[in-house]
């Protein structure tokens, strides 16, 4: 059974629509019970926060998203005249988490335009580098944090392995809530992405952007600060 729905992607100082069709099959529910919207929900797995992999698998991936952030620049400055200013990663990380529930032609497609390696094992490569991004700003000299959230909608029933691999790969927090309530949804969205920008970024989304196929929310957050020299 393949289910038209929408997933909302969320990014620092931008917001995107997408579509997704990548239900199927009998869906096992996120979790048991009925938790308080919001409430988070952690895999069960442990999480390696320092992957080893070689260092030229981590290098493919920092080239494709690089090739992927000039594409993006062509396309935007070629819709708008001025300055620009928008976070590339933070745009590949949370196409990265919608990339993990994507198959078939979606899939390849998303693999073309992001320029993935589907083969050199994506996900484990965009855990590294959350890593190392992250260890930047531990090092004291900046400060720097990126953090991701899913806040799927507790009635729509999502894979089990989906849910696993974007918590454990991307430490992304799972919030179920409610989108029929379209304000209650927003604001519990927006008050995650104050808390992790230090009250910087405020109100990214409002209720009318949430409509009746809304079924999941991706979040991608960054916070930098340091002198410029």
């Amino acid at each position: 059974i393949i289910r038209t729905s929408r997933v909302l992607l969320i990014m620092l100082g931008c917001f995107v629509l997408g579509a997704l069709g990548a239900c199927e099959e009998t869906i096992a529910p996120i979790v048991d019970g009925e938790p308080p919207g919001g409430e988070v929900v952690a895999s069960a797995l442990e999480r390696n926060t320092a992957p080893e992999l070689g260092s030229g698998e981590l290098d493919e991936l920092v080239a494709g998203n690089s090739q992927f952030a000039i594409d993006l620049y062509h396309a935007l400055t070629a819709e708008e005249d001025g300055n620009l200013f928008y976070s590339p990663y933070s745009i590949s990380t949370a196409l990265a988490m919608t990339y993990a529930g994507a198959r078939g032609n979606t899939a390849t497609q998303m693999e073309q335009v992001l320029h993935f390696d589907a083969k050199q094992g994506v996900h484990a490569q965009f855990k590294q580098l959350q890593a190392r991004v992250n260890n930047i700003g531990k090092k004291g000299k900046v400060t720097l944090n990126v953090a991701n959230s899913l806040w799927p909608d507790r009635k729509y029933k999502f894979l089990d392995s989906f849910m696993e691999l974007v918590n454990g790969h991307y430490d992304a927090a799972i919030k179920p809530i409610e989108f029929g309530n379209a304000g209650q949804a927003a604001d519990l969205i927006n008050t995650w992405v104050e808390d992790k920008t230090n009250d910087l970024i405020k109100d990214i989304l409002k209720a009318e952007d949430i409509d009746p196929l809304t079924v999941l929310a991706l979040v991608n957050a960054i916070y930098f600060k340091g002198n410029w020299e």
